[in-house]
């Protein structure tokens, strides 16, 4: 994901509708679960990203938590919204979304924020009914879609202007390994695996799907997904997560350092 838009070229299918998906994540490694995400939806049959946002740090609605990591694309589909929001469910299911209490805290959300034909369910309402009193809602919908600015600008600024944005996080190809300097030690942790796995693999590798993955410490969850991978939690004691199976087989890092939002990830004959 770029600091502000990446934008990807290409002609407009026939029939397809654009529908415009909200992200958000206060649990576990919450850009790394943002990235994972979108690169799910955009995996989806007849389903293309064709814009994606700034990343925005925002206050949480509802109990007391942590800070929200929130994001929007612009989504070229084919099929109904209603069709879309069935696929959206099942990646924040794969993504460790565990429905537990209303405006509770939550790995990943997915929501529909807007869409060129109105939609109303039973299930589903696009707009969203609540979209123009929800700045972190707001901000990244206009980053996907300028063209909305006269409809929703006013709104953005009534519900008290945009949030605090941050940059996308990078890995750092340093001496023989890898280092990320992130948001905290699950997002850091997350980030550099994935990033050496992404290099490790060859070009055009299928990417399978979600898998548990638990470990007790950093070290052995790095050696053990190997894989571009999310964490869940870090608590009790173990690092809950997932990982993409199959992947191409990646030789594990020969050492594992993480402190304060710093991994760095070392013996990585790619780096």
């Amino acid at each position: 994901m770029s600091a502000r838009l990446d934008r990807r070229c290409g002609a407009r299918q026939p029939g397809a509708v654009r529908v415009i998906v909200g992200l958000g994540s206060n649990l576990g490694s919450r850009e790394a679960l943002l990235r994972a995400a979108i690169d799910g939806l955009d995996g989806l049959d007849g389903v293309a990203v064709r814009a994606r946002s700034r990343l925005y740090v925002t206050a949480p609605v509802g109990p007391p938590q942590p800070d929200y990591l929130n994001a929007a694309v612009s989504l070229e589909v084919a099929d109904a919204p209603t069709a879309l929001l069935r696929r959206t469910l099942a990646l924040e299911a794969a993504l460790g979304r565990v429905r537990a209490e209303r405006w509770g805290p939550r790995t990943l959300d997915l929501d529909l924020l807007w869409a060129e034909r109105p939609v109303r369910t039973d299930a589903l309402t696009v707009p969203h009914p609540r979209l123009r009193e929800r700045a972190f809602a707001l901000a990244p919908l206009l980053d996907v879609a300028p063209d909305l600015a006269a409809r929703f600008g006013p709104a953005l600024e009534a519900a008290g202007g945009a949030p605090p944005t941050r940059a996308c996080t990078e890995a750092r190809a340093v001496g023989d390994g890898w280092t990320v300097e992130a948001l905290d030690d699950a997002d850091a942790l997350a980030l550099a695996v994935t990033a050496r796995a992404k290099r490790a693999a060859p070009q055009g590798a299928p990417e399978g799907r979600w898998a548990p993955v638990e470990a007790p410490d950093a070290g052995t969850f790095a050696r053990v997904s190997a894989a571009p991978c999310v964490v869940f939690s870090s608590a009790s004691g173990a690092i809950r997560g997932a990982a993409r199976r199959p992947w191409p087989a990646v030789s594990p890092p020969a050492a594992v350092e993480l402190h304060c939002g710093r991994c760095r990830l070392r013996g990585d004959p790619t780096a």
